[in-house]
């Protein structure tokens, strides 16, 4: 079909998009899981060893809270010391992106 002034490819692309419609069949089919799984390989790609790290000290220090009470200081300490080695590398990563670090 050919329509003076409009694109090709866009009236090729609406058509087929009628098709489908027509037939009733979904044209993009996406699986949430498979999002979300990418979504949690991506966040670990731009943590790097410094934010994994992070994470490490976060879980441990979680895991000394939960275990033994007289340790809840150390715990925390340690709480704190990997949250901050996280949002450190989340910064670093985003102004990396940007080209600014």
């Amino acid at each position: 079909m050919a329509v003076e002034g409009f694109n090709p490819l866009l009236i090729a692309w609406t058509e087929s998009l009628a098709v489908a419609v027509a037939v009733d069949r979904p044209i993009h089919e996406t699986t949430p899981f498979i999002s979300l799984g990418s979504a949690v390989i991506r966040m670990l790609k731009n943590l790097g060893a410094l934010g994994i790290a992070g994470l490490v000290i976060v879980l441990a220090g979680i895991g000394l809270i939960a275990y033994v009470s007289p340790l809840i200081a150390t715990g925390m300490a340690l709480v704190v010391a990997g949250l901050g080695l996280v949002v450190k590398s989340l910064i670093s990563g985003m102004l990396q992106n940007f080209g600014m670090f």
